[in-house]
């Protein structure tokens, strides 16, 4: 569950509204876009007020607080890197180093790493922190992908 302060949750509802703005100018003739903002008129008043105003330029960063059932509260950074002229984004989470949030980050990554390494052959699994710190380096090894 994501937590959101007033101010931070009317930013973010206007900065869907102003995505799905930019993506329909982008994709006029997309049909289950234009049935997905359609639901949204018909179904949120919110919404379509949103909607009406004209639509400010998304954020490129914000703040998230979740509530996770095995780390608890965390906040973490969140980056949107976009490639021009395509639609593709990066989405990145960070949390500043040596905090409380990194540490609850890592343990979430290192037991994702971990589920993912046990699933393998014996031959091929390696231990969540020898992951991390492949990913830390930025090397990737045939069959990390």
């Amino acid at each position: 569950m994501v937590e959101r302060e007033p101010a931070e949750a009317e930013r973010f509802e206007r900065d869907i509204a102003g995505d799905l703005h930019v993506q329909i100018a982008r994709h006029p003739e997309d049909p289950g876009l234009k049935a997905l903002i359609d639901e949204l008129h018909e179904r949120s008043t919110r919404f379509a007020a949103l909607w009406a105003e004209p639509h400010a330029a998304r954020s490129a960063s914000s703040r998230k607080t979740f509530h996770h059932p095995i780390v608890g509260t965390i906040t973490l950074d969140c980056d949107h890197l976009e490639v021009v002229g395509s639609d593709l984004r990066l989405v990145m989470w960070t949390a500043s180093p040596g905090s409380p949030d990194a540490s609850a980050l890592k343990l979430l990554v290192s037991g994702l790493t971990a589920r993912r390494s046990a699933s393998r052959d014996g031959d091929n699994a390696r231990s969540s922190e020898d992951h991390l710190q492949h990913v830390r380096c930025g090397r990737v090894r045939k069959g990390d992908r």
